[in-house]
């Protein structure tokens, strides 16, 4: 590796800063809500979430279950989604969308369909952007097997 070069683990680092910061200045010029509480309206208008717990929701989103109950919660209270307690199990919740949500996830749709054009646009034809989607997806799958192997070598160690 050349000494002025970033490593890749540093490329990704920054390139992962700069995703994060064009992505949240897209969103709140259209919506004006977070980048978790996008990933959750994202993640309900995605799946059908009457079998899955918070403790499961909050992985996906990469946080905390009382993060998601307090997001869930201000979420609802703005009028984005709706908690209703199951008829068959009082102890579990089923969360939905209301119409604002489903707008608010539309225009979220919008903001992601007009940067990826402009990504698109950076590049130099339609084979290199292909490419270069692979490859980060060949990253994160890469990524998502770390956990594992780092607990593997500690229960070895």
């Amino acid at each position: 590796m050349n000494e002025n070069q970033p490593s890749l683990l540093d490329a990704l680092i920054e390139l992962n800063r700069e995703v994060q910061r064009l992505v949240a200045e897209s969103y709140r010029l259209q919506v004006d809500i977070g980048e978790s509480a996008i990933g959750l309206l994202k993640l309900l208008s995605e799946q059908d979430l009457l079998h899955l717990t918070q403790s499961q929701i909050a992985p996906q989103l990469s946080i905390s279950e009382s993060t998601l109950c307090t997001l869930i919660e201000k979420l609802r209270h703005e009028g984005f989604l709706v908690r209703e307690r199951m008829l068959t199990d009082r102890r579990k919740t089923k969360i939905g969308l209301t119409e604002m949500g489903l707008k608010v996830v539309n225009d979220i749709q919008k903001v992601e369909i007009k940067l990826d054009g402009l990504l698109k646009l950076q590049l130099t034809d339609k084979l290199e952007y292909e490419e270069h989607r692979n490859t980060i997806q060949e990253l994160l799958r890469a990524i998502r097997l770390c956990p594992s192997q780092i607990d593997a070598s500690r229960r070895a160690a």
